[in-house]
């Protein structure tokens, strides 16, 4: 069995580990991290704007101008297909293969991301961006 604990201590990450081999053995680590980039917000620590990120299966994207969006599952699985395209520099993906890839009961993004505030600004329509009509990127590159 092994555990992993990551706890604030001012303003250093504490990371400790514990595993457990068949032999009986224990194996213990444990890491201080400094926090570089950080602002403390309440109870939790975020980057600071000018940088993006996701957590792991993109429940919330911070974006470059420091705003934190959070997204349905079906949005997740858009926004992580579009990531993955922008990261492996074929950003434009087009709203059919989308839909399909979610099996989607909407028949056009803009009913997947209804009133969502990440359109325009996470997600945008590649044809804005000088791509083609009728697909969506992220824009990772234009994020600032």
């Amino acid at each position: 069995m092994s555990r992993t604990n990551r706890n604030w201590d001012g303003y250093r990450l504490v990371v400790e580990a514990r595993l457990e081999l068949p032999d009986g053995q224990v194996l213990k680590t444990s890491e201080k991290h400094e926090v570089i980039d950080a602002v403390d917000i309440g109870s939790a620590v975020v980057d600071r704007p000018g940088r993006i990120a996701h957590s792991p299966d993109f429940a919330s994207v911070r974006w470059a101008d420091g705003r934190l969006y959070t997204f349905t599952p079906n949005q997740r699985s858009i926004i992580s297909i579009l990531w993955q395209a922008a990261l492996d520099g074929t950003p434009d993906v087009s709203q059919g293969y989308l839909l399909a890839e979610i099996d989607a009961e909407q028949s056009k993004m803009s009913l997947v991301f209804r009133d969502h505030p990440a359109m325009g600004v996470v997600i945008r329509r590649s044809s804005e961006c000088g791509g083609p009509a009728g697909c969506y990127r992220v824009d990772l590159a234009n994020s600032a």
